[in-house]
C-alpha cells in the first residue's frame, strides 16, 4: 500500500550483473538523475519469499511442541 507520492524522477534502468541478477526481490538497478545508483525492488518476490519463510518457521514451531 502506498501512503503518498512525493514526486517523480526520470531514471535510466540497467540490468544487473550475474552476481546480483538472481537475487530474489531485486528486479534491476537505476541510475538516478543526480548520478546516484538505486535498486529496483520486486515487491511481489519479496512478499512471496517472506511468506515462505514465515510458513517454514510456523511449521517448525508446531513440530517442536
Amino acid at each position: 500500500m502506498v501512503d503518498e507520492f512525493i514526486g517523480k524522477q526520470e531514471v535510466v534502468i540497467k540490468s544487473l550483473g550475474a552476481s546480483i541478477k538472481n537475487t530474489p526481490g531485486i528486479a534491476g538497478g537505476a541510475i538516478l538523475g543526480d548520478g546516484r545508483v538505486g535498486l529496483i525492488l520486486d515487491l511481489e518476490a519479496i512478499y512471496v519469499e517472506r511468506s515462505k519463510r514465515a510458513e517454514i518457521i510456523k511449521e517448525s514451531l508446531l513440530t517442536a511442541c
